[in-house]
C-alpha cells in the first residue's frame, strides 16, 4: 500500500503500512547483520518492484 508515483488515489493508511514494511525489513537486515551497501540495494529493489507493480496494475485497469 502507499501513494502512487503517477498521482491519483492513495490512502494515508497504505502509506503508513509502506513505511511500517520498509521499518520491518530493515530491522530483519539489521538482524541478520546485512552490510549497510546490501541494504541499500535491497530497498532500491523492492521500490523498483513497487513501480513496476503499481505501473502494470494501472494498466490493468485502465487507468494509463
Amino acid at each position: 500500500g502507499g501513494t502512487s508515483h503517477r498521482g491519483g488515489a492513495a490512502s494515508i493508511l497504505g502509506t503508513i503500512l509502506g513505511c511500517i514494511l520498509l521499518g520491518c525489513i530493515k530491522n530483519a537486515l539489521i538482524v541478520c547483520n546485512v552490510s549497510t551497501y546490501w541494504m541499500n540495494f535491497i530497498y532500491g529493489l523492492i521500490l523498483l518492484a513497487a513501480l513496476y507493480i503499481d505501473k502494470y496494475r494501472r494498466k490493468a485497469m485502465g487507468l494509463q
